[in-house]
């Protein structure tokens, strides 16, 4: 992997923040990479535990044909306790009524401590 200090760092000042940080880029110029990174450096340098990084890819079949409620009902399901969660969101979302989506992701942050990145 590729270290891409020059993104990470930008993207590092708003990550405790209620922004939506959204990657954007050709095909296959590392925005997972870049991703799997900050997931990396949550888990070392903000000692955020592994189980509280909740990270989905919308391009596998895991999550072919899921409707956009039963994506949130998943992303629920994993809130079990009070501290933060980081919710990573990649490859495809625009195969989710992303609208909708929104919708029940605003929902949610009533009631859980998350962050989107």
């Amino acid at each position: 992997m590729i270290d891409r200090p020059l993104y990470i760092d930008k993207i590092k000042p708003y990550i405790n923040t209620t922004f939506i940080k959204i990657l954007t880029g050709i095909r296959r110029c590392g925005k997972s990479t870049i991703l799997k990174m900050l997931m990396k450096k949550l888990e070392e340098e903000l000692g955020v535990d592994h189980n509280h990084i909740l990270s989905y890819r919308f391009d596998s079949f895991e999550y072919d044909g899921m409707t956009p409620k039963e994506i949130y009902e998943d992303i629920k399901a994993h809130f079990k306790d009070e501290k933060k969660y980081y919710l990573v969101l990649c490859q495809d979302l625009k195969q989710i009524k992303m609208r909708i989506f929104h919708r029940k992701i605003n929902i949610c942050s009533l009631s859980c401590i998350y962050t989107i990145i």
